[in-house]
């Protein structure tokens, strides 16, 4: 669990978010109701909201 929510939250800092996203959600499959994991990843589907098709494709987001 801590590795995948440590690499989620590495993830994520280094603008990585669509990894971020897997790596969180790896974690809380282990510890479902973990808030602060929970928490990045509310924050992670913020950002891959707002991010517009040009910015996911340089971050590697692209869903194509």
């Amino acid at each position: 669990y801590a590795a995948w929510q440590g690499l989620g939250l590495c993830r994520l800092e280094q603008g990585q978010v669509a990894e971020a996203c897997r790596c969180l959600q790896a974690a809380l499959r282990i510890i479902p109701f973990d808030q602060p994991t929970l928490e990045s990843l509310r924050r992670c589907d913020e950002l891959l909201r707002t991010l517009s098709p040009r910015a996911k494709r340089a971050r590697g987001m692209d869903e194509t």
